[in-house]
């Protein structure tokens, strides 16, 4: 394989490990704003919802939480709208121009994500894991380093 059609590969895989991560992130969280509403309303049909007012605080922090699934989800989308834009701009460049733009694609891919569990499946597949790989072995490495919270 070619040098040009292995970074479109390599950007095709990204573009699925990102869709894939954004399907499983948003399962998780959807869910969590689910039971957090439901635990809401339950509280706002009970007399006792002045008692139960930390309850209702708590649970609504966990509703605005999960809603930042969101904000991932529709970042990661933009990165997969990009990377396919990418490879297609390649496809239609004849080779020298498309050589200078792949080595600046290069340099760009890392720098292009702002949360860590981005940054590392394309780290992993461009060294040269497949998309199940990197996405198994980045919730792992995520996991042990893991916060609810993740600033971008």
């Amino acid at each position: 394989m070619n040098e040009r059609d292995q970074l479109l590969a390599q950007l095709l895989k990204i573009s699925v490990a990102q869709l894939q991560l954004a399907l499983q992130e948003s399962t998780s969280a959807v869910n969590t704003l689910a039971n957090s509403l439901t635990e809401i309303a339950a509280s706002m049909d009970t007399t006792k919802a002045m008692s139960q007012a930390s309850n209702l605080a708590q649970s609504l922090n966990h509703g605005i939480s999960a809603m930042q699934f969101y904000d991932r989800l529709e970042q990661q989308i933009e990165h997969v709208v990009t990377h396919l834009s990418d490879a297609t701009a390649l496809l239609e460049q004849p080779s020298a121009a498309g050589k200078e733009r792949m080595a600046a694609k290069r340099l760009q891919l890392e720098q292009l994500y702002s949360m860590e569990s981005e940054r590392l499946v394309c780290r992993r597949i461009l060294s040269g894991e497949s998309v199940e790989q990197a996405l198994a072995n980045s919730k792992t490495q995520l996991a042990q380093n893991s916060s609810d919270v993740e600033l971008f």
